[in-house]
């Protein structure tokens, strides 16, 4: 079971390394845990699904893809 564990800090240092590299194919990510700590630090644990092409709307306060 592959998941990822991203950090979001909020702080904006200009250029640099790139999470995906130029020319990535798209990927999509279901939110499995998410915490903010008292500093702003966002960590996410984030499980990949199929990507899918589509509009998206909420219904019954879920997303929905039609």
């Amino acid at each position: 079971m592959d998941l990822y564990r991203l950090l979001t800090f909020p702080v904006v240092v200009g250029a640099g390394k790139r999470l995906f590299e130029h020319g990535a194919r798209p990927s999509s990510f279901q939110a499995e845990e998410s915490q903010t700590t008292t500093t702003g630090v966002t960590a996410l644990t984030l499980r990949p699904t199929e990507f899918r092409i589509g509009d998206v709307t909420v219904a019954d306060g879920e997303e929905v893809t039609v």
